[in-house]
């Protein structure tokens, strides 16, 4: 077997060590072979002898271990069991005790809200109505300075 380089690899010198792995390699691989030759002969062996009677049946072996139990099939039908005990009871519905004087107070929370809703709707319209009116009244303020200041140059002529 060859001792290690105790050189780093460099580009210089990794040629001449890439040659001498490919060295090392190919007399393992002979090796391998020769190796492998020689277990693949087998001794000489003489012919089949002549087969005897049949012998009596060997005992019967343990018993396995029994298997987890299967999922149930779909579908299956069979006898039905006991039934449970019963559950807890559920949230309270619309007969609770506070029901009626909850919906009677949301129904007049909608109501104001509606009622604001079509408040906020007004002032809206009311809003559009003021911008129309502020703009024809600068539009008419404009006529009139016009006017005047025709009559101006009017009476300077």
């Amino acid at each position: 077997m060859r001792t290690p380089p105790t050189t780093a690899p460099t580009k210089y010198n990794i040629s001449g060590r890439v040659l001498e792995v490919e060295t090392v390699a190919a007399s393992a691989l002979t090796e391998a072979k020769r190796a492998h030759a020689r277990l693949d002969a087998q001794p000489p062996r003489g012919e089949q002898g002549v087969h005897g009677l049949q012998g009596p049946q060997g005992r019967s072996g343990d018993a396995g271990r029994d298997g987890r139990d299967g999922k149930d099939g779909l579908n299956a039908t069979g006898i039905q069991g006991p039934q449970g005990r019963p559950g807890a009871d559920g949230a309270p519905g619309k007969d609770a005790p506070r029901r009626e004087e909850l919906e009677t107070l949301l129904t007049e929370q909608r109501r104001e809200l509606k009622a604001l809703h079509a408040e906020i709707d007004t002032l809206k319209n009311d809003i559009v109505l003021l911008n129309a009116a502020i703009f024809k009244q600068e539009g008419y303020r404009d006529f009139l300075a016009k006017k005047v200041a025709a009559r101006i140059a009017a009476k300077q002529q």
